[in-house]
């Protein structure tokens, strides 16, 4: 194997499919949670 094909080959971060569902849902999960629990800076209601 030369150098140029250990460039090449793809690294593969996530083992499978539901391990990265499981990452952006804990991801989601807590801008969630952060959005909810500070205040808010913008009031949509109308006068």
């Amino acid at each position: 194997m030369d150098a140029y094909e250990r460039r090449t080959r793809v690294a593969t971060i996530f083992p499978n499919e539901s391990s990265l569902l499981r990452l952006a849902s804990a991801v989601l999960s807590e801008i969630s949670d952060d959005l909810e629990t500070e205040p808010a800076y913008l009031n949509m209601e109308a006068r």
